[in-house]
């Protein structure tokens, strides 16, 4: 089980929001951070 955190920014307000994204192997959870982390994300 793998818990993304994000942050969403907005002109009046911030905030976190938490999700659970289920895999079935490790390459899936390198998959999903590399994307998360990835250039143009917000």
């Amino acid at each position: 089980m793998l818990t993304v955190s994000s942050f969403v920014a907005s002109a009046q307000e911030s905030r976190t929001e938490t999700i659970v994204v289920n895999g079935n192997c490790g390459m899936c959870k390198n998959n999903i951070e590399k994307a998360a982390k990835s250039a143009g994300v917000t």
